[in-house]
């Protein structure tokens, strides 16, 4: 069990670490905020995650992070629906810990996961949204290698579709990260100013399954 105190902790200890990537990792337009994506790699961190599964990539923003934050396996999903897989995968080529690949994460994950049953996985949600990620999840939990999952854009009609868990840590409803290290998200404001209209960010959600 993890508790918000454990959590606060965890992150002033790793505040330099969260600096030291945002400095390497650009943000993406309708990208994931830096406080979001670190949320869910505490949390890795602190279960002892050792692989990383995503499910929706687009333009590579989280996926970015999570490879700069680890230096185990990172397979990233995405089913091309934008047609921006090839360029996002150009640009991430670079991490050596880090496999793109192009598909169905319905059909992928379970198949990835069965192959690798000795590893402690935390899955990220960014794809599909909504009733759709909530079924992924769903589909999921037959694995007991399963720590955690992670669900981008956790607000509004998105909250409601994907529903509530019993364990879980979001974004938004943790005042220590609003209040204590919204300055982490500096660089998204900069990079897209509108952002600044919804200061708390598009939210994430990480339940814990274990």
């Amino acid at each position: 069990m993890i508790t918000k105190g454990q959590l606060e902790n965890y992150w002033i200890e790793n505040e330099q670490k969260f600096k030291d990537i945002i400095q390497n990792v650009p943000y993406q337009k309708k990208g994931i905020w830096y406080t979001e994506a670190f949320l869910f790699c505490s949390i890795c961190d602190i279960l002892k995650v050792d692989a990383i599964i995503e499910s929706g990539v687009a333009y590579g923003c989280s996926t970015e992070i999570f490879a700069n934050y680890f230096d185990f396996n990172i397979v990233a999903i995405d089913s091309d629906q934008y047609d921006i897989f090839s360029d996002t995968s150009k640009r991430l080529e670079k991490y050596n810990n880090l496999s793109l690949i192009k598909g169905n994460s319905f059909e992928l994950i379970p198949n990835i996961i069965e192959e690798n049953l000795d590893a402690n996985v935390g899955i990220f949600i960014d794809g599909p949204k909504g009733r759709e990620a909530r079924r992924l999840r769903d589909n999921l939990l037959k694995f007991n290698n399963i720590s955690c999952f992670g669900f981008h854009d956790y607000s509004g009609q998105n909250r409601t579709d994907i529903g509530t868990f019993e364990n879980s840590f979001i974004t938004h409803d943790l005042e220590f990260i609003y209040n204590k290290f919204n300055v982490l998200n500096d660089k998204v404001i900069e990079t897209v100013p509108k952002n600044a209209k919804r200061p708390l960010g598009p939210g994430v959600c990480v339940e814990i399954k274990i």
